[in-house]
């Protein structure tokens, strides 16, 4: 057999047996002699391989690449527009997720607040919210120039259970 010699790196790896493809621009020259742009082609170079005797022979096949480039240009803006309509779809789920778990964060917070101003037996708000609803009285009608009273009755001297059984049993 003879040596077949080329300058194509895709003839060289189909001879060892990988099939290449190579994407080449065609010009033609110009009036001024400059090139001119013609198109674009498709070079192919297959290994021919028989049984285990390894490459026999190379062919190389020429195609125009215009049909095939338009193909994956309209297949690239397919994905692009699924891509971007995937991202505004998932852009409202996750807003309407992140809407619902700050609604429901609000809710558990003003339960805490509110559960820590009363009293968990008798429901009851309980010393420190009296405090500050008792403060809050107060600047309002200091800042309104009225007068206000504040009473302590003890009805049933109930502090004495409290003080002598512990606050279990007063409980």
């Amino acid at each position: 057999p003879g040596t077949v010699v080329s300058e194509s790196v895709g003839f060289a790896s189909a001879l060892e047996g990988r099939p290449r493809a190579e994407l080449l621009s065609v010009a033609a020259p110009g009036a001024n002699g400059a090139p001119v742009p013609q198109g674009t082609l498709i070079r192919e170079d297959l290994p021919l391989v028989a049984g285990e005797e390894g490459v026999r022979a190379v062919m190389t096949v020429w195609r125009d690449a215009g049909p095939i480039l338009t193909t994956m240009d309209e297949l690239r803006r397919q994905v692009v527009v699924l891509t971007v309509s995937a991202a505004v779809i998932l852009a409202i789920i996750l807003t309407f997720i992140f809407h619902r778990a700050q609604v429901r964060i609000q809710s558990q917070t003003a339960a805490l607040v509110e559960s820590s101003r009363r009293d968990p037996l008798t429901g009851l708000i309980n010393h420190g919210a009296i405090v500050d609803e008792l403060s809050a009285a107060l600047l309002v009608a200091r800042l309104e120039a009225e007068s206000m009273a504040v009473a302590l009755v003890d009805i049933d001297n109930f502090r004495l259970v409290n003080d002598n059984l512990g606050h279990e049993a007063g409980d």
